[in-house]
Formats: structure tokens, sequence, C-alpha cells
């Protein structure tokens, strides 16, 4: 296992994992009475686990494929990916295995992802709020560090493919393949990190008839005659 490959599976996973730990903790999901704070922070979390294996198996799709057409792999050792797919002799097995994670991941994180705006949405109080901000910071950092990970593989592959071709012809298109599917990955990773960002700095209650509400106004909860519904 290359340095890429572990941080990959184990590094970044795990720090992820605890970053969206302290700040559910932080957010306190318990303190909802019917439970739904801490179905929040579970959604969250399978959504952002299949995003972020999404992610990889959809960049380590382009470099198999790459591979794939190729048609031989480079020599041991020459792995410059995140998985290190180029010393694998079973480019055909990669390409179907990593299709259909990358396919599993997109099911789950849909499914999830969609579970989670209903609930969120059907709250019209600040009940949510603090584990929706966990979970958008939480893909905010699990984005930002995909991204330097997917850009520092694609750019090594770039210096391989602009360089001298010490190790062949092949290993040349194999590092293009692989620079381009990483870079495109980085790409995504960005775009996603920028809507979540603004989604944090934008996030706003909204109001019964599904129009963004002012902090100002008063809500359910505090109008005169109703009892407040969140923990003080």
């Amino acid at each position: 296992m290359t340095t890429y490959t572990i941080a990959t599976l184990i590094g970044i996973p795990v720090t992820v994992l605890l970053v969206f730990g302290i700040l559910i903790v932080a957010a306190r999901p318990d303190r909802e009475p019917n439970g739904d704070g801490v179905y929040a922070a579970y959604l969250g979390l399978a959504s952002i686990a299949a995003l972020y294996f999404g992610l990889i198996a959809a960049g380590s799709l382009g470099e198999a494929i790459t591979i794939f057409l190729v048609g031989k792999d480079p020599s041991p050792g020459f792995g410059n990916s995140l998985l290190s797919l180029s010393d694998s002799q079973s480019s055909g097995a990669n390409v179907v295995a990593f299709a259909v994670g990358t396919v599993v991941a997109a099911i789950v994180y849909g499914f999830h992802s969609r579970r989670r705006h209903e609930l969120i949405e059907s709250c019209h109080d600040r009940v949510l709020m603090p584990v929706d901000s966990a979970y958008l910071a939480t893909v905010c950092f699990a984005m930002l560090s995909i991204g330097l990970a997917a850009s520092t593989v694609a750019g090594t592959n770039i210096v391989i493919f602009l360089a001298p071709p010490n190790h062949g012809d092949f290993a040349r298109d194999i590092a293009g393949g692989t620079a381009l599917s990483y870079g495109l990955i980085a790409l995504v990773a960005f775009f996603i990190f920028r809507a979540r960002f603004w989604g944090i700095r934008g996030q706003e209650p909204e109001a019964n008839d599904g129009e963004p509400r002012s902090p100002n106004s008063a809500s359910s909860d505090q109008r005169p005659g109703h009892a407040s519904v969140r923990p003080q």
C-alpha cells in the first residue's frame, strides 16, 4: 500500500469521522424530543460516507478504464494514484468493481440525502439547524481533503505525462488518463465544497409556506400563546 492508498482508505475517512463526531456532539442532536436529531445525524453520516467513497470509486473507475484501454500495466511500483491500481493485473475486473461501487454509492447518497432534506424541511424551528450545520461543515472538510488528495495525484501524473517517457509510452498514456480522472474529481469536490460552504452561510429556517423567513421574524414557538419547544 502506498502513502496515497493509506491516506485515502484510512487517514482521511478516520479524520472526517472524528470531525463529524465532534461537531455532532456540539450540536446535541439528542435534544430533539422525537428522536429526529439523532436520525438526522445518522442520515448525514451515511450521506458523507457515500459521497466520499463514491468520488473515490469514480476517480478509480476512470483510472481503471485507462489501464484497460491501454492494455498493459506499467511496472510494479509505478502507481501514482489514490488506490495504486497500476499495480494490479486485473484491469477488467477493476472496471466492473469500481463501476458497481460508483453506482451503489450514488444510490445510497441519493436516498439518504433526500431523506435528510425531507426531515430538515419538515421542521419549522431551529432544533435541527445545528445538526444540519454540522453535516454541511463536515462535507466541506471532506471535500477539501479529497480535493487536495485528488489534485496532488493529478499534478503528479501530469508531470509524468509531460516528462520524457522513462516508463514507456503506455505509462504516459496511463498517467494522462489518471490525471484527467482525478482532475475531474478535484473539480467536483471543489464545487460541492463551494455549495455546502455557502449553504452554511446562508442557512435560514423556512416558514410554513416554504419562503425563507428573516431571523428577526417571530417563529411559531415564539409567538404569544405558544410555549417554546427548544431546550433552554
